[in-house]
C-alpha cells in the first residue's frame, strides 16, 4: 500500500489534528471533497496498513463515526510525525501530480540529456498528458534562470552550473522532509552522496565550525547548505565547474564577514577531502551563506557583521515602500505608532530581500519551506497586508519576490493586529445594596477584581443615596434586588449574592454592551448576497467580479491586481475564496457573498476603505476570519445577514472576555 496517496495522508492528518474524538465519513468527505463511499473504502485500506504495521486501527462506532485507536504509542508517534511532514509538504496539492513532477524534474536534472521516449515509457504517460506537468517544470527552472530544451527528441536543461546546482538543491526536497520513499530517484540522489552517513558527517563538520561564529541560520538552511557541499564535491569530480565571477563580485564578496567563515569551513579536513574546490567555489558558497542567514537587527552581532552599505540600501527600500503605502487605503496602519514600533523587524526582512537581490535572486521557487503553509492559518487581512506590502516593495526594488520564501511577513502582520484592542467604552458603574454601603463595597471590590479592564469608575451607594444620583454619569447600576429600582431612568442589573457574580453573567448583562458596534452596522449595510455563481476556475470568477464591480476604465487594472496578488498568496483558503479589491478600482465599498461551484464552496469579495482606526480594522478582520473557519456562519449569512453578523460579533467579543 502506498501511504503517500493524497487522501490517505489527509484522512490520517484529520484524525491526528482533530479536537473531536470521532469523525464521520460525511465530515471527512466534506473536508476532502470526495464521496462518503470513497472515504469508507479508504478507511478499509488504511486499517489494513495500520494493522500490518502493528500501529493500531480505525474503529467504526455506529451513530458516532470513526475513531483512530493507537495500540503502539511509539509507532503511532512515528506515523504522526511522518503524516504531519507529508501533509505540510503536499498540503492541498494533488499528491500524485506533485510526486510525478518532482520525479520528472529529478530525472531531467540527473543527466545532461534525457531521451523523451524513455521518460514517457517510465511514467507510462503520453506527451500530451504531461503538458501541464512540463509547464510546471519549465516555470520552476525559469525561476532559476534555466531553460528547458528539447533537442533531437532529448530533454536538456540549459544554464549556468551554479544555477543548475541551486535547482538541484531544491529538487532534493525529500531529503529535508524525510520523504525519501515518496520521491526517491536513485540516480539523482547519488549525485549528492551514496549514503546518509556521508551527508551527516559533512553537516556535523559544517555546524561545528558555524556555531562559534556570529552567524545564525535556520535548520532548513543547515540541511540545504550541507547538501550543497556534498553536491559541489561530486560535480567538481565530474568536471562540472563553476564559471568565474567578475573582479567586482570577487572584491565585494571577499570583504564579507562570511568569507572568512567559509574559508574555515572549506579548510576542514572532512569537507576539504579530495581538494575539490577553487576560489570560485569559495565565493559562491560565501554568497549563499549570506543569503541564508536568519537576520534579526535587534541582535548587535547581526548589525555588526552586515556591511553598512547593505543596511543603508535596505533602509531606503523600506522607506520608499512605506511612503507608497502611506498613500493607499492602508495609511491608517502604516502611518501608526504601532507599526513604527515594528519597523526594525521589517527592516530585517527587507535587508534579507536586498541581499538576495544583490547576491542571488528573490524569484526562485522553493519546494520546501518549513511552516510555509502556516499562511493558511493566518487571518485574511494579515495575508492581504502581506500581498500589498510585497506588491509595493517589488515595485521599489524592481524585482520579483516569491513571498512563499518569506512566511515571516504575514507572521509579523498577524502579531501587529494582535496588539490592537477592540474599541471599548469602559463602563461607569454604581453599586447599590439594600444591606448598606459595606455590602455594596464588597460587591464593588469583587467586580473590580474580575472586570477591572471594563470599568472606568465604581461608585458605592446605599438605597437612600440613589435619590441624588446623576444618572447621566453612569452606564449601569448593579444592585441586589431589581424591584426596588424600577422607577429610576437607568439600566439596573441584579446580582443574586456576593458569591454568585460568575453565575449571574454580569459580563453579558453589563460589560459586553461596551464594545463598539458601529463598524458591524456598517458591514451590514454594505453586504450583498448574490445568486450562486458557476465558474470553472479562479480566473473566470475574477472576470465576473471585475465586470460587476470595476469602476469606469478600471476593469483591466482591477483584474490584473487581483490576479497578481493571488499569484503571491492564493486567495483560496481551505474551501473558501476571499478576494480583496482595491477601492481605487471599484470606487465603492461592499462585501459580497457567493456560493461557488467546482474549485471552492464559497466566495467573499471585499472592497473597503481601510481608513478607519485600527480597532475597527481588527474587527473586520476577525469577522472575515470566523466566516472562513465556520461554514455555519456562511450559511446563516446567506439566509439572515443581520443575525449572522450579530452572532459573529458575539462570538468574537466573548472570546475576548
Amino acid at each position: 500500500m502506498d501511504l503517500y496517496s493524497g487522501r490517505y495522508i489527509a484522512i490520517l492528518y484529520e484524525f491526528f489534528v482533530s479536537k473531536q474524538t470521532f469523525l464521520t465519513s460525511e465530515e471527512l468527505a466534506e473536508n476532502l471533497k470526495c464521496s462518503s463511499r470513497t472515504i469508507k473504502e479508504d478507511i478499509k485500506s488504511l486499517n489494513a496498513y495500520l494493522r500490518q504495521e502493528l500501529i493500531g486501527f480505525i474503529e467504526s462506532i455506529p451513530g458516532r463515526g470513526y475513531q483512530l485507536i493507537i495500540e503502539d504509542q511509539g509507532r503511532g508517534n512515528q506515523l504522526k510525525l511522518m503524516i504531519e511532514r507529508s501533509y505540510e509538504f503536499f498540503f492541498d496539492k494533488d499528491v500524485g501530480r506533485i510526486k510525478l513532477r518532482i520525479f520528472i524534474l529529478k530525472k531531467i536534472l540527473a543527466v545532461p540529456s534525457l531521451e523523451y521516449a524513455d521518460l514517457l515509457d517510465e511514467v507510462h504517460l503520453t506527451q500530451s498528458a504531461l503538458r501541464r506537468d512540463f509547464d510546471w517544470i519549465r516555470e520552476f527552472l525559469q525561476s532559476y534562470d534555466l531553460k528547458l530544451k528539447v533537442v533531437n527528441d532529448a530533454i536538456q536543461v540549459k544554464g549556468s552550473e551554479l544555477q543548475r546546482r541551486k535547482a538541484m538543491l531544491e529538487a532534493f526536497c525529500d531529503n529535508y522532509y524525510g520523504l525519501d520513499d515518496a520521491l526517491l530517484v536513485k540516480e539523482f540522489n547519488s549525485l549528492f552522496y551514496e549514503d546518509d552517513q556521508e551527508y551527516e558527517n559533512i553537516r556535523h563538520a559544517f555546524l561545528n565550525i558555524l556555531r562559534p561564529e556570529q552567524i545564525v541560520i535556520n535548520d532548513l538552511s543547515t540541511k540545504k547548505l550541507s547538501a550543497y557541499i556534498c553536491l559541489a564535491k561530486r560535480r567538481n569530480a565530474a568536471n562540472c565547474r563553476l564559471s568565474a565571477f567578475t573582479d567586482e563580485e570577487i572584491d565585494e564578496t571577499e570583504k564579507l564577514y562570511e568569507y572568512s567563515v567559509v574559508q574555515k569551513i572549506f579548510n576542514d579536513p572532512l569537507i576539504a577531502a579530495g581538494k575539490w574546490y577553487d576560489e570560485n567555489e569559495v565565493i559562491a558558497f560565501t554568497r549563499m551563506l549570506l543569503t541564508h542567514r536568519d537576520i534579526d537587527l535587534s541582535r548587535h552581532r547581526d548589525v555588526e557583521t552586515i556591511p553598512p552599505v547593505y543596511l543603508l540600501k535596505a533602509s531606503q527600500n523600506l522607506q520608499s515602500t512605506l511612503d507608497c503605502l502611506k498613500n493607499t487605503v492602508w495609511q491608517e496602519l502604516f502611518a501608526s505608532e504601532l507599526f513604527a514600533s515594528f519597523e526594525r523587524d521589517f527592516l530585517s526582512i527587507v535587508l534579507l530581500l536586498t541581499l538576495r537581490h544583490r547576491m542571488d535572486s528573490n524569484k526562485e521557487i522553493q519546494l520546501v519551506i518549513y511552516s510555509k503553509y502556516e499562511n493558511y492559518n493566518f487571518t485574511p487581512l494579515a495575508l492581504e497586508l502581506t500581498r500589498v506590502f510585497i506588491y509595493h516593495l517589488s515595485s521599489v526594488m524592481n524585482c520579483s519576490v516569491n513571498v512563499m520564501n518569506l512566511s515571516i511577513i504575514p507572521s509579523v502582520f498577524e502579531y501587529i493586529l494582535k496588539q490592537v484592542n477592540y474599541e471599548y467604552h469602559r463602563q461607569n458603574i454604581a453599586v447599590v445594596s439594600t444591606a448598606g454601603r459595606i455590602v455594596a463595597g464588597y460587591i464593588a471590590n469583587d467586580l473590580n477584581k474580575k472586570f477591572s479592564r471594563y470599568i472606568q469608575s465604581l461608585a458605592v451607594l446605599n438605597l437612600y443615596e440613589m435619590r441624588s444620583l446623576n444618572f447621566d454619569d453612569f452606564d449601569c447600576v448593579i444592585c441586589d434586588k431589581n424591584d426596588y429600582y424600577k422607577r429610576y431612568p437607568i439600566k439596573f442589573v441584579a446580582y443574586t449574592s456576593m458569591t454568585s457574580l460568575a453565575q449571574d453573567d454580569l459580563y453579558g448583562k453589563v460589560f459586553k454592551s461596551g464594545y463598539d458596534r458601529h463598524i458591524l452596522d456598517f458591514m451590514k449595510r454594505i453586504t450583498k448576497i448574490t445568486e450562486d455563481v458557476v465558474s470553472d476556475n479562479f480566473n473566470a470568477l475574477v472576470k465576473c467580479i471585475c465586470f460587476r464591480h470595476a469602476a469606469e476604465s478600471k476593469l483591466t487594472e482591477l483584474e490584473n491586481a487581483i490576479l497578481w496578488k493571488n499569484s503571491l498568496i492564493s486567495y483560496v483558503k481551505r474551501q473558501c475564496l476571499i478576494i480583496f479589491c482595491d477601492i481605487s478600482h471599484t470606487k465603492k465599498e461592499f462585501i459580497e457573498f457567493y456560493r461557488v461551484s467546482k474549485f471552492a464552496k464559497y466566495a467573499i469579495v471585499v472592497s473597503i476603505d481601510y481608513g478607519y482606526d485600527l480597532s475597527k480594522i481588527k474587527l473586520i478582520n476577525s469577522i472575515l476570519d470566523r466566516l472562513i473557519e465556520n461554514d455555519g456562519y456562511f450559511d446563516l449569512m446567506l439566509s439572515d445577514t443581520s443575525a449572522a453578523y450579530d452572532q459573529l460579533f458575539d462570538d468574537i467579543i466573548e472570546n475576548q472576555s
